[in-house]
């Protein structure tokens, strides 16, 4: 388990969040949320400078309404946030 989490930390990008895709898209609050919730799960605290970085990037990128910007990607039907049936 700890090669993976190595090769996770690996994917942090400079601004300190993580991407959903690599090495297409920057880093967004879903993918960096879900990799700091991850790092939890294995033991990680935000003592870790890693982890201390993507929760700066986290409130570096909230907006005043609490959300975070996403770009909306369209699903294999083409229509953004379609469902799959």
């Amino acid at each position: 388990m700890q090669s993976t989490i190595d090769e996770l930390l690996a994917l942090q990008r400079a601004d300190g969040g993580w991407s959903q895709t690599i090495p297409d898209l920057k880093s967004d609050a879903f993918a960096t949320g879900q990799t700091l919730y991850v790092l939890s799960l294995a033991g990680y605290t935000a003592a870790r400078p890693e982890l201390k970085r993507g929760i700066d990037f986290l409130v570096a990128t909230q907006s005043p309404d609490g959300s975070w910007p996403m770009i909306s990607r369209s699903t294999p039907d083409a229509r953004p946030g379609a469902r799959n049936s």
